[in-house]
């Protein structure tokens, strides 16, 4: 696994108590994609923290590739946009990844890589304070990859894109794994959640409360006879195959396949 993570807990004390996180535990396999979502104030954003490491929990323990998100080792493993990034506006597009490159040892020839990488060769001599919002997530997911870390921690990457935007950050983010990246991204737009992630963790008032895998359907939708009618039902993957032998018992079996469910049905189940 290259992130683990157990049984974290955090809580905000000020003027009021806030318990965020009661007790999350994940992992995260190499080279997928992994979508967390959850309604507003469910603590999505507080975990990303602790993971990056600019949060430090009440309690449990989280590992990258072994090492504490804290230390000078994982933080070398990990690469972070924040949902609203700051930056130096006033530098070019290179000017800032040349910038974080210095940090990191980088060379030039690593800047121009990235800049193809994330389509903004052509924008590269324009000020920052000059981009659109797409062109600033693409330009802060160049610097989250300069190190070339494996894991990559994404808050709310596709959030106030508009529809371009939104497809050039999703075919990044593709690419990402293409090159056997993991990508950890929080998300309140439930399609792209569809559509990138290999496997999706639903939290709500500081617990997980569902991690699904969303190539495997949880439902299955049986049509059959029955008295000269078609009858449909949806049942369970567990309860599939009982259900079809007492089918066969009084009727005949029309058609079985995965039903198509989503997941904001999914959130719409716990939330009931």
């Amino acid at each position: 696994m290259i992130l683990e993570i157990q049984d974290i807990r955090k809580t905000y004390r000020g003027k009021k108590r806030v318990e965020a996180l009661k007790g999350i535990s994940l992992s995260l396999q190499q080279g997928e994609i992994f979508g967390f979502v959850g309604p507003n104030g469910a603590g999505k954003t507080t975990l990303i923290k602790i993971i990056a490491g600019i949060l430090k929990p009440d309690s449990g323990t989280i590992k990258i590739l072994g090492n504490s998100p804290t230390t000078p080792e994982g933080k070398k493993l990990r690469g972070f946009l924040p949902e609203n990034p700051q930056t130096l506006r006033n530098l070019t597009g290179r000017e800032f990844l040349k910038f974080c490159a210095s940090v990191l040892g980088k060379t030039d020839e690593d800047i121009e890589k990235l800049l193809s990488l994330v389509g903004l060769k052509a924008a590269a001599e324009r000020r920052i304070k000059e981009y659109s919002k797409g062109m600033l997530q693409r330009i802060m997911i160049a610097q989250s990859l300069i190190g070339d870390p494996p894991l990559l921690i994404y808050d709310e990457p596709l959030s106030g894109l508009d529809p371009i935007g939104r497809k050039d950050v999703k075919q990044i983010i593709k690419g990402l794994k293409a090159r056997g990246k993991t990508v950890f991204f929080s998300s309140h737009i439930i399609e792209d959640v569809e559509e990138l992630v290999d496997r999706v963790a639903i939290i709500k008032d500081g617990l997980t409360i569902r991690v699904q895998e969303l190539g495997k359907p949880r439902k299955f939708t049986i049509r059959y006879y029955k008295n000269g009618e078609l009858v449909t039902i949806r049942v369970e993957r567990e309860r599939l195959w009982e259900q079809l032998e007492k089918i066969r018992a009084t009727g005949e079996i029309y058609e079985v396949k995965p039903s198509e469910i989503e997941l904001e049905e999914m959130l719409d189940e716990k939330n009931n």
